[in-house]
């Protein structure tokens, strides 16, 4: 616990730019109670591309769910479920260890602290993540971010960041008539 308050100490003060002091707020936000993030997600590749609203909602519990246009996933601790509204299903399936591992190295405070972030000009920053080279704008209190991953262009636009203020409810979707399908081995 010692380490922990120490690094995020160290971090805070001597973080390399003003991006990771907002990152820095953004952990607090999750660890008072959760966070949730609003941005509308493009991607362009050659002769295909797709634009979908999304939405984050993740507690200090690391339950969560993740809206993507008509498909809800929901992590309630125990298995993930998939929601497609467009069919009304809902696929129940083992917990994905790898999906959980993401999660939890983005919301660590020495993985933030670690981050190559270089300040581009007032509002401009870029990361160099893996051989990944991203772009993040700042507009007021949104955010924009930009990277080409194999020749497809990905964009996260207008991204907002709020502490979470309400429960997340897994159950909000369950009707009398949807399709369930169970996939879990057990």
């Amino acid at each position: 616990m010692k380490k922990i308050l120490f690094i995020y100490f160290f971090s805070f003060i001597f973080s390399q730019t003003d991006l990771h002091q907002k990152l820095f707020k953004y952990l607090d936000y999750f660890n008072n109670n959760g966070l949730e993030i609003e941005f509308d997600y493009m991607m362009d590749y050659e002769h295909f591309s797709k634009k979908e609203k999304c939405n984050i909602k993740i507690n200090n519990m690391s339950k969560f769910i993740f809206q993507m246009g008509p498909k809800t996933l929901f992590f309630n601790g125990n298995d993930f479920r998939t929601y497609d509204n467009r069919t009304n299903q809902l696929f129940i399936q083992d917990i994905d260890s790898t999906i959980l591992k993401s999660i939890n190295t983005f919301i660590d405070i020495e993985y933030i602290a670690s981050l190559n972030i270089e300040k581009k000009s007032f509002d401009s920053y870029q990361l160099n993540y893996r051989q990944y080279k991203i772009t993040v704008n700042i507009d007021s209190v949104f955010y924009n971010v930009f990277f080409i991953n194999n020749e497809i262009t990905n964009r996260f636009n207008n991204i907002l960041i709020t502490e979470l203020k309400d429960e997340i409810d897994i159950n909000s979707i369950q009707n009398d008539d949807m399709f369930i399908m169970d996939m879990r081995r057990n």
